[in-house]
């Protein structure tokens, strides 16, 4: 099976319920596997398919959902899932009061500064390399 991305949740692990390639999503024809499903908390995406999953939205926090393949992540494949908000902002204090908001701040703040410098920036060798010449694209590494 040729793959076009390896699905990754933070936080859960889910059940697979469909994985097929080749094919368009069909919500009203759907066969889900329920009977023991594989459980995991990567699962490859089929090239031109679809895969279903399930979990338990059980997990207080903001979760990150997003494709291995660092140059899909890079390019938006990425989503983040606020999970039970309630709980989750009893678990954060306020900025001022938290030295972990503080240093996921800091970890921000130096991802703009990186990404405010085009020389970062990927250039394909078939165009030009300096800054807002040419089309320019993410890095292939995410670092996601």
């Amino acid at each position: 099976m040729l793959t076009y991305g390896q699905i990754h949740l933070h936080g859960h692990d889910f059940a697979i319920l469909a994985q097929v390639g080749n094919a368009t999503f069909p919500p009203d024809q759907l066969h889900l596997k329920t009977d023991n499903p594989p459980r995991r908390d990567v699962v490859l995406l089929p090239s031109d398919g679809y895969a279903v999953i399930a979990f338990k939205t059980d997990n207080p926090g903001s979760w990150l959902a997003h494709c291995h393949i660092a140059n899909h992540a890079s390019r938006g494949l990425a989503l983040q899932i606020l999970e039970r908000q309630k709980d989750a902002a009893g678990i954060w204090p306020s900025l001022a009061k938290s030295d972990a908001l503080k240093n996921a701040q800091r970890g921000c703040d130096n991802w703009n500064e990186w990404w405010g410098n085009c020389s970062n920036w990927w250039h394909p060798k078939d165009r030009p390399s300096s800054c807002g010449m040419g089309e320019l694209e993410f890095s292939p590494d995410s670092g996601i």
